[in-house]
């Protein structure tokens, strides 16, 4: 039973928009990129913040696809100002916020994986760096 006047999908839409617009915001490891007047959110992995522009646009295509395989939503993966992200184009008034909130931290545990082989490989090869140095 509905306790009130329907509500209007698109209004339902471009609330659960802002909703994950928060989310990302709140997130250490996202980056809002673009958001607007549309049930539209564009994001990306930051991580560390360490990492160069090449290295932050790497692992975008993988992020997006292994959040479509294990079934957490259905983002695509898009290109703003020459910066790779995921781009969430919100059309489904049966979303709930645990959607949203599934949504962000799957990105930032997959985010995660390829800045962690990442920066272990930058450890190696400064270890190596420094040793070869000692011994010239």
């Amino acid at each position: 039973m509905s306790t009130g006047p329907p509500i209007d999908p698109q209004v339902k839409n471009m609330a659960q928009s802002r909703v994950l617009e928060g989310l990302v915001k709140d997130s250490p490891n996202l980056e809002l990129l673009v958001s607007g007047p549309l049930p539209i959110v564009n994001f990306r992995y930051r991580g560390s913040r360490r990492l160069s522009e090449k290295a932050l646009n790497r692992p975008k295509e993988s992020l997006v696809s292994e959040i479509q395989n294990r079934g957490v939503a259905i983002p695509s993966l898009y290109a703003i100002g020459g910066k790779s992200c995921v781009r969430v184009c919100n059309l489904n008034q049966r979303s709930q916020h645990s959607d949203f909130e599934a949504l962000v931290q799957a990105c930032e545990q997959l985010g995660v994986e390829p800045e962690a082989r990442t920066g272990h490989k930058a450890v190696q090869h400064v270890k190596i760096r420094r040793v070869a140095a000692r011994q010239g």
